[in-house]
């Protein structure tokens, strides 16, 4: 293997584990910040929960939809729509003023997270060589795991 493939294929996995990264650390900020929240958009608990739950039955119900679309298509091309929806979903989210604008940005950012993690595995299975293929999993599981771990810590440094 060149020195170019090795190169590249550091590439997709690094790019792959962001996205799982991102979507993985996001669930661990809300949930810190739900307090905050509730203070910050004069509700009731029962209704900043739905940004939570929002998200998830979002990155649930669409993930395999996802995953098969980039079956279909380019999964890189998928996968940076994702990117980019999770990326805007984000910064709709930070700038909402709302609760409605909070929970239906929290929403989109599910369908973000849905794409990153529907495509990020089958990134690497298509475009690692089979004998890196097992590491560059492990190291994505890794960066799987990091992202809830940190999540809550970033989530109380922020507020």
């Amino acid at each position: 293997m060149n020195v170019v493939s090795k190169y590249f294929e550091r590439i997709v996995v690094f790019t792959a584990g962001m996205g799982m990264f991102l979507s993985t650390l996001d669930t661990g900020i809300i949930n810190v910040a739900l307090p905050t929240l509730v203070k910050r958009f004069h509700v009731d608990t029962t209704t900043i929960t739905w940004t939570v739950t929002l998200y998830t039955l979002l990155l649930t119900g669409t993930i395999i939809v996802f995953g098969r679309l980039s079956d279909r298509y380019n999964r890189l091309n998928i996968y940076s729509i994702g990117l980019l929806v999770f990326l805007i979903a984000s910064v709709l989210c930070g700038i909402s003023t709302h609760i409605l604008q909070l929970i239906m940005f929290r929403g989109l950012q599910g369908i973000g997270a849905a794409i990153l993690q529907g495509t990020s595995t089958a990134i690497i299975t298509t475009n690692v060589s089979e004998e890196r293929q097992g590491s560059a999993l492990g190291t994505v599981s890794i960066i799987l795991g990091i992202g809830p771990v940190l999540g809550p810590s970033l989530g109380g440094l922020l507020l």
